[in-house]
């Protein structure tokens, strides 16, 4: 019979804890199994970073039935700047008469517009008509209108919500033609073409003279510095009638070989222009002019505008600028091309030789 074994108090406390111990341990799996489990996280791929729309990019809208979420408001991009553009919505030309000269620049501007809209109205020389037509541009579909002569520039000037550009017009600061939304374009050759040809009929030529009445300043500039370039000197007075016109064209002759006639109709009349050409035939000098008909009164050469030219450069000042009638550059803007006519009596006359290149330019009165 086993006895029963005495233990000290001690003891009794050193097994208990032991017992206690082995318990938690025996414990821990059911305890870490009763813990919450938190998923495992994987790492996610490196991704390249969406860059920022630039500011004037277009974002492409989500349709409407894939939409689950008002998106964010995306940031305000700054409004674009209106692509400058030559073609006009639509063109309003208006001739002063029917002269050939005007009506071939009505036909040039039709052609260069080709499909696009634009309509022609014929002042036929009448105040009553342009007045007229004025009106009627003013309420039409037109924002464009191009005028031909004088007339038609002067009926048209104060239709300030349209853009005008006017031709055949020398005396424009005068009429008081040009304004912010109503600039030319010149009805003068450009002198660097002109003085170019002038040097090739004659290489010796060293000095002209032009006459004109006021308010041509800037042309006067550009004519002397092109022909300074070109070799040549000019002698320039600017006058008040054509007796005075005609009497300092005497006191030139002189001192110049060549002398250019502007068509300035306030000092030139009809009549001082055939004295000019006629006195200047008489001592040896090469008169030119701006027209052909001149040449059947003795003159050496004419200068005068290509319609086509007229035509292109015209439309070429009409620009689309957003909430605004006005046009940029120039009072009047500089043509490129020029049409030539030389009278074979007078290259006789002067004994000059004129190059193979022009002799389909030569023509006998």
């Amino acid at each position: 019979m086993i006895g029963r074994v005495q233990r000290s108090p001690e003891c009794c406390a050193r097994l208990l804890l032991m017992l206690l111990l082995c318990g938690a341990l025996s414990g821990c799996g059911t305890w870490l199994q009763r813990l919450p489990r938190i998923p495992e996280t994987k790492p996610e791929p490196a991704s390249t970073p969406t860059p920022e729309p630039a500011e004037d990019a277009v974002s492409v809208p989500a349709t409407v039935d894939t939409v689950t979420a008002a998106p964010a408001p995306a940031p305000k991009a700054e409004p674009a700047i209106e692509q400058i553009e030559i073609v006009p919505q639509s063109v309003a030309i208006i001739l002063s008469n029917n002269t050939p000269g005007y009506t071939e620049i009505a036909e040039a501007l039709q052609r260069q517009l080709g499909d696009r809209s634009h309509e022609i109205f014929y002042l036929n020389g009448d105040v009553a008509t342009a007045s007229a037509v004025a009106k009627q541009i003013h309420t039409s579909k037109h924002d464009r209108v191009v005028a031909v002569g004088l007339l038609a520039a002067q009926a048209v000037r104060p239709l300030r919500d349209k853009q005008v550009v006017f031709s055949q017009v020398f005396n424009h600061r005068e009429h008081g033609l040009v304004a912010a939304h109503s600039k030319g374009v010149s009805v003068v050759p450009p002198p660097k073409l002109l003085f170019h040809v002038w040097r090739d009929i004659d290489p010796e030529l060293g000095v002209i003279g032009i006459v004109t009445g006021p308010d041509h300043d800037g042309l006067i500039t550009d004519i002397k510095r092109e022909a300074e370039h070109a070799g040549i000197a000019v002698l320039y007075e600017q006058v008040e009638s054509d007796k005075e016109a005609l009497y300092v064209f005497r006191r030139m002759v002189p001192n110049i070989q060549g002398f250019w006639i502007l068509p300035d109709n306030r000092i030139l009349s009809p009549s001082v222009i055939k004295e000019i050409i006629s006195y200047g035939r008489k001592h040896k000098k090469q008169v030119v002019g701006f027209s052909s008909m001149l040449l059947k009164l003795g003159a050496l050469m004419s200068f005068e505008n290509r319609s086509v030219d007229v035509a292109k450069t015209a439309l070429s000042r009409f620009q689309r600028i957003a909430e605004s009638t006005s046009i940029p550059g120039p009072e009047v803007l500089a043509l490129t091309d020029m049409r030539i006519r030389i009278n074979s009596d007078a290259v006789a006359e002067l004994q000059l030789v004129v190059p193979e290149r022009y002799r389909d330019d030569i023509v006998t009165q």
